[in-house]
């Protein structure tokens, strides 16, 4: 499983609790900014824009992205 640590004051290392997001806006924002720390798959995706509208009646994606090879990813 993957963990996220905390270097402490004393020089040991404390594994961060698990926490949620009141808001999927902040994990999108998170997201967004930090696409390039998630696990996909090669090659480097790149975030363009979020919460793209997607047809005429108001559907959205949360968050637009490409590969350097031009994929789209939604």
């Amino acid at each position: 499983m993957t963990a996220v640590w905390v270097d402490r004051d004393d020089g040991s290392w404390a594994e961060l609790p698990l926490t949620g997001f009141e808001r999927e806006k902040n994990l999108q924002e998170v997201v967004f900014r930090s696409i390039g720390m998630l696990p996909l798959a090669e090659p480097r995706v790149v975030a363009l824009a979020r919460e793209v509208q997607l047809t005429p009646n108001g559907q959205r994606v949360d968050l637009l992205a490409v590969d350097t090879s031009g994929t789209v990813t939604l």
